[in-house]
């Protein structure tokens, strides 16, 4: 029988699982590499759209989406042509109610003129009309 030391027996199979080990967080660090790309192209666009969309609920609707984001062919794409609609009608809505109250304040402040002259003229009635009751 031939005699062999117990490490250089099992030295090709420790370098085995050396390399085994070094392919293998190798590997993890890739997937983690890749992983970390994948995450960062999908919550960047999101981050840029809750930033751009963050004016628009102080009724600041002149908010322009990046045109990188709009032509994405993704559901983040989708999403931003989405917001870019909504913010085109809200603007529109947003004008034409402010139009609307302008117009009403400026007929309440005629009728509130008209009244004040009307009682105006009343005051003026009734000072007549004790000054002829005292002739």
């Amino acid at each position: 029988m031939i005699d062999i030391e117990h490490t250089e027996a099992f030295l090709p199979i420790q370098t085995l699982i050396d390399q085994v080990v070094f392919i293998s967080w190798t590997l993890i660090g890739l997937i983690l590499i890749i992983v970390f790309f994948i995450a960062s192209s999908i919550s960047e666009p999101i981050e840029k759209l809750t930033q751009i969309i963050a004016p628009i609920s102080k009724n600041n609707f002149n908010v322009k989406i990046d045109k990188k984001i709009l032509k994405l062919k993704d559901e983040i794409g989708q999403l931003a042509r989405s917001f870019n609609a909504m913010i085109k009608k809200l603007k529109t809505s947003y004008g034409g109610l402010e139009n609307k109250i302008e117009k009403r304040n400026q007929e309440l402040e005629k009728m509130n003129k008209f009244f004040l002259n009307r009682e105006g003229k009343i005051i003026e009635l009734k000072e007549k009309i004790e000054k002829l009751k005292k002739k």
